[in-house]
């Protein structure tokens, strides 16, 4: 390549992360135990154009879909092409967030064209990855990175950290000034009010805050079919007798991936399936009041008769929710739904 060529593709990748991936950037393929190229799946593609345009993004994904080598290389684009970048990865302990430092993003650096490697590497070590260029890459544990102004923040398996609500609390001031902050993660179904569900929640379903809400479900990834799936299903089901591991790793649904554990639940969540209008939208704005916890589907209209049907809890911070539903009296269609923590005498009025 003469270059001038090579100032054309440096032009192209500059404009285009998607097209930095597909054209030179190499992961590793366990199965073949070798590096191949990044050919972006629709899936992938979709999530690359949306890391581009919003600064908040949480993810909520099936296993396996190569969003942590996704989220590494437009890393590494801004590196390369938006210098001088501070990319701060973290993960829930500091192995882990290492191995994603060096042993893919370092390494998808180093498979790059001569061309378009920065002309020295400043520094490099376990936790640190420094380019000549000004930009550089720092791996933590989530009780790190709180001292430096980042560009780009990823928080790995987001909903398995320990205390993500101060991982995030204590970030907010270094992606305040323009950086961004990306959460990817399976679910951990031990913790269905954990702080990563309720900000997707909050962001899916209410398009409130401000999260990008992105959900991959388990055929995101070309090659699976239904036939694999199944296979999968039946598989899973004979360990535990439940769905719960396979809404866990390879959810088809937002539902089932939110959803609480249903081995030995009274009420399966396939039967609440059922009932579910799919379309529904929550209401948002309209004079509805700011309560903690309220999601309204239906305006109330005057005159009519609503039935709310509640269950307190004890409203400790260990212990469930209270919950409370409207239906309209007539339809017995919901209306309003709320749930959260309370003293039951609060809950009640």
């Amino acid at each position: 390549m003469d270059e001038r060529e090579r100032k054309a593709q440096w032009l192209a990748c500059s404009l285009s992360p998607a097209y930095f991936a597909d054209r030179y950037v190499q992961i590793y393929n366990a199965s073949v135990k070798a590096w191949i190229p990044f050919s972006l799946w629709p899936a992938q593609l979709g999530v690359m154009q949306d890391l581009q345009q919003h600064q908040y993004v949480v993810m909520l994904k099936a296993r396996q879909l190569g969003m942590s080598w996704l989220c590494l290389t437009y890393a590494l684009w801004l590196m390369l092409f938006r210098p001088a970048a501070t990319v701060l990865i973290m993960s829930k302990r500091d192995d882990e967030a290492v191995e994603l430092l060096q042993e893919r993003l370092v390494k998808m650096y180093r498979e790059l064209p001569a061309w378009m490697q920065a002309k020295v590497v400043v520094r490099e070590s376990a936790h640190d990855f420094v380019l000549s260029n000004g930009s550089r890459a720092k791996a933590f544990p989530t009780s790190g990175g709180r001292s430096y102004t980042a560009s780009f923040v990823l928080l790995d398996e987001a909903d398995f950290l320990p205390d993500l609500s101060g991982t995030l609390n204590a970030l907010r001031p270094t992606v305040d000034a323009g950086g961004q902050l990306v959460m990817i993660s399976t679910v951990d179904k031990a913790l269905p009010q954990s702080p990563f569900k309720e900000i997707f929640r909050s962001a899916w379903y209410h398009n409130d805050g401000q999260y990008k809400p992105i959900f991959l479900p388990w055929y995101a990834r070309p090659e699976r079919t239904r036939a694999w799936y199944e296979a999968i299903a039946v598989d899973m089901f004979k360990q535990t007798g439940s769905q719960d591991n396979l809404w866990q790793e390879y959810p088809e649904t937002v539902e089932q991936a939110l959803a609480p554990l249903q081995l030995a639940k009274r009420i399966p969540f396939a039967w609440l399936e059922v009932c579910q209008e799919k379309d529904a939208k929550a209401v948002t704005g309209g004079g509805a009041p700011a309560v903690p916890g309220l999601t309204v589907w239906r305006v109330p209209v005057p005159g009519r008769l609503y039935i709310i049907g509640a269950d307190p809890a004890e409203g400790k911070p260990t212990s469930d929710d209270s919950a409370a539903t409207v239906l309209e009296g007539e339809t017995r269609e919901g209306g309003a739904s709320c749930r959260g923590k309370g003293e039951p005498g609060g809950f009640g009025g």
